[in-house]
């Protein structure tokens, strides 16, 4: 089976590109071989992230894109929001 997650990351900020939440932006919780699982903080909450196909998130890559998780740790709610909310306004 090909891995269709490669060159993603966890903490890796993306936009949904398809799908009811075209434009909002999710970070990388965790990902399989199949599925990408994100979260926005809000609706999506770190309990309960979205399986989303790679092929409909594109990598957020303006200013601010960066890895904000360091390895092994799991992000809250709020930890998600501000990294969101530092993006936005950064671009």
């Amino acid at each position: 089976m090909e891995v269709r997650t490669a060159g993603f990351l966890p903490g890796q900020i993306v936009t949904a590109v398809a799908g009811r939440e075209t434009g909002c932006r999710f970070m990388i919780l965790s990902l399989d071989e199949r599925f990408l699982y994100l979260a926005d903080g809000k609706k999506r909450t770190a309990d309960r992230p979205k399986a989303k196909n790679p092929s409909h998130v594109r990598p957020f890559s303006g200013p601010g894109a960066r890895n904000i998780l360091p390895p092994g740790s799991v992000p809250t709610d709020e930890m998600i929001r501000q990294a969101i909310k530092a993006i936005d306004e950064e671009s």
